[in-house]
């Protein structure tokens, strides 16, 4: 299941041994580091946003100790209708798409937002979307790299996208392995 891949961040390995809920949970606790904290200053209402790093729970309240609506998969859009609301150490914003709720903006990105870097590298870079793929190279952390389509493509677990890295390598990576700027 890991083959693409020869280590796991904190997050990665949470979500892997424990579940995303208590992985977001044991976040709060300060245990792991948000995502993507520019995201928590950056958006507001109005704004519509892309989950960056998913699943992400979409709560009843601003807070871990609200109950869980669903669960939002990486690359799914939302548009955000309230918040900022600060509590348990993450950024809430609510979400006004169908169903409604709140989320943290840590684990979200600006929908124009089409700049990553690799958060936890070596990545592979594919031939196309998939762990069935050829590797064509790899991305090593903090390789710098644009999205060059806008959409991405679930395959085998994961929300992949074709990409440019700034070293000229091209081809398909998983998204859950990136930080947007």
């Amino acid at each position: 299941m890991f083959s693409h891949r020869t280590s796991l961040s904190r997050r990665a390995f949470l979500r892997r041994t424990s579940g995303a809920a208590a992985g977001l949970a044991l976040a709060g606790a300060g245990l792991a580091q948000p995502f993507l904290a520019s995201a928590a200053t950056s958006l507001g209402p109005g704004d519509t946003a892309v989950v960056a790093d998913g699943p992400l729970n979409l709560r009843s309240g601003a807070g871990l100790g609200h109950s869980v609506k669903d669960v939002l998969p990486t690359g799914t859009r939302v548009l955000i209708g309230d918040g900022p609301v600060s509590a348990d150490g993450y950024t809430w914003l609510y979400v006004m798409d169908s169903p409604t709720g709140w989320v943290a903006a840590e684990f979200l990105a600006p929908e124009s937002s089409s700049r990553f870097v690799v958060a936890d590298g070596p990545l592979n870079v594919r031939q196309g979307a998939g762990l069935d793929a050829p590797i064509i190279g790899l991305a090593e952390t903090g390789a710098y790299g644009t999205a060059t389509a806008p959409d991405s493509t679930q395959a085998d677990g994961y929300m992949w996208a074709a990409v440019a890295f700034d070293s000229g390598l091209r081809g398909w990576i998983a998204l859950e392995f990136v930080d947007w700027l």
